[in-house]
């Protein structure tokens, strides 16, 4: 048998298909990253409040709600903290709201929703709020909001016919504006600075004096996408980073000195990495391509979150990296395009979970433990307490340093049967659709290259089959029509977690092109299962 087995918004880039993105997102910092900006779907250990997607603070005092109305009437489906001032005192936040408390779909987009820009200054407790969009200079002096300038200080403002082309703004206001077909700079108040005539429209990055620009080149023909800067008071362009496939300026410190860029990491593999646009030196940050990253406007320190669920600081200079949220689990439903459960779970059978940061993580079912057979990153795999009963019940997960919990609501069968899968035991995503059959006769594992013979007992290893798996219906059928010929397993044991079903292969399966067992509940035929067995036909 076999065993158990600065100031700067946040970047997020979400190029992976994968059963969860990243728990963090929007990071943002102060000018030393001593304080650490984000929001999250995720709630606080001590809040058990139903789930709403809300910003955080982390201080060196720990995790808590980011000051700020947090608790009106209706659901987020949307908050993203984007700026931070240098000395924490004016925060930028977008806010999504439904009309209804009703927990929105991921990645469904709501019906009569609306979003709101918000700069808040705690000082004096200010706030505008837009529907625009905003960016807010490194001093918290300045913000432009489409193509307006805002003085924050004096409350003056300064309109342009141009659009806004920069992601940052310098501490006098200046901005990346295109008008009337022509690049500039431009000061609130001032005329338009044009920018040299090469440079084509892009997202610029721009520091705090003004005097260093960094922008993105396409491919073309001759050569490849490129990362490059210009120094605005000679004119001259240089490249920072040359022929690259994949390579997108993120975040520039207020010096020039530090570049946050997305692209191939030192071994080949996607991921953030810092650029010193001086020496042209790479540090690489994070692997992935579903990270969240901010770079503080001193150019010292960059913090970035991935898949594992962890948000990192990272001491560029040192090389020393801090925790500043320790890793965070959250599950995902496998779900059907009309949004039904793939699999249920099942009283005292095993079940697998897919999601995020799930390696060495810990499990309940409405308060009942339950018993963690193997995980890694992406997949977890536990025994069902017996004591669960069908209906919904309450799945958590949890990290043990971790200042989030993720719960989810799940649904819970008497029955739902299926085959295990050999990743359920063997952790391989590379074999995750092929069922954990075994040779009871010869021995081994059965398969396509391990074909079983008929007269010879094929093991089929199944959970969710429930308390009393005899009630349960099987048959062969042949998948290349509904034809079907009613058995009886020859023996069916009990493990932990799962049954190891024992039928022997008729000698007339010859008869059959593609060979199938099916095993279906006895009160409700639309719930059960059929598993390919591979049989070497004479």
């Amino acid at each position: 048998m076999p065993s158990s087995f600065p100031v700067r918004f946040f970047l997020i880039l979400c190029v992976l298909a994968g059963p969860a993105g990243a728990q963090f997102s929007s990071l943002a910092v102060d000018a030393n990253a001593a304080n650490v900006w984000f929001s999250t779907n995720l709630r606080l250990r001590t809040d058990p409040a139903a789930s709403a997607r809300l910003m955080y603070q982390a201080t060196a005092a720990g995790v808590a709600l980011m000051p700020g109305p947090q608790d009106e009437p209706v659901t987020r489906t949307r908050a993203e903290v984007n700026y931070v001032s240098d000395d924490a005192d004016v925060v930028v936040w977008t806010v999504g709201h439904t009309g209804d408390n009703s927990v929105p779909v991921p990645g469904a987009i709501p019906q009569n929703s609306s979003s709101q820009t918000v700069i808040h200054r705690y000082s004096d407790g200010r706030e505008w709020a837009f529907t625009g969009n905003v960016r807010l200079s490194r001093n918290g002096r300045w913000a432009w909001i489409d193509n307006t300038a805002l003085n924050l200080q004096t409350g003056e403002r300064f309109a342009t016919t141009g659009t806004l082309a920069s992601r940052d703004i310098s501490d006098e206001g200046e901005a990346v504006i295109l008008q009337s077909g022509h690049l500039g700079l431009l000061r609130p108040g001032g005329s338009l600075r044009p920018l040299p005539e090469e440079i084509p429209q892009s997202m610029f990055f721009l520091d705090r004096q003004a005097v260093t620009l960094v922008w993105s080149r396409s491919a073309t023909r001759e050569s490849g996408r490129a990362i490059m800067q210009t120094e605005l008071s000679t004119g001259l362009t240089t490249a920072l980073v040359e022929d690259c496939v994949v390579c997108d300026p993120l975040s520039l410190s207020g010096d020039g000195r530090s570049l946050l860029v997305y692209g191939r990491l030192s071994d080949g593999t996607p991921g953030v990495w810092a650029l010193d646009t001086l020496s042209r030196e790479h540090t690489n940050l994070h692997a992935g391509t579903s990270v969240a990253a901010s770079l503080a406007s001193s150019g010292q320190t960059a913090c970035y979150s991935g898949s594992e669920g962890m948000i990192q600081c990272r001491d560029l200079q040192s090389g020393e990296v801090r925790t500043v949220v320790a890793k965070t689990p959250v599950t995902i439903a496998a779900t059907t395009p009309k949004g039904t459960p793939i699999y249920y779970m099942v009283p005292g059978s095993l079940h697998t979970a897919q999601g995020r940061g799930l390696a060495g993580a810990v499990v309940a079912i409405d308060g009942h433990a339950a018993v963690v057979h193997s995980s890694t990153d992406t997949r977890i795999t536990f025994q069902v307490p017996e004591e669960s009963s069908p209906g919904t019940v309450t799945l958590t997960v949890d990290q043990a340093d971790s200042p989030f919990r993720s719960a989810s609501t799940e649904q819970m069968q008497a029955i739902f049967p299926r085959a295990i899968l050999l990743s359920e035991i063997l952790t391989e995503p590379s074999i995750d659709f092929l069922p954990f059959l075994e040779n009871g006769t010869r021995g081994g594992l059965a398969g396509i290259f391990q074909p079983l013979r008929p007269g010879e007992v094929v093991w089929i290893h199944m959970t969710g089959l429930g308390s009393d798996p005899s009630i349960l219906r099987w048959a062969w059928y042949d998948s290349a029509n509904l034809s079907g010929l009613n058995l009886v397993p020859e023996e069916i044991t009990k493990d932990e977690g799962w049954y190891t079903v024992k039928i022997r292969i008729p000698e007339s399966i010859p008869t059959l092109s593609s060979p199938e067992i099916a095993c279906v509940s006895p009160w409700d035929a639309k719930v059960g299962t059929r598993i390919k067995i591979p049989v070497e036909l004479l």
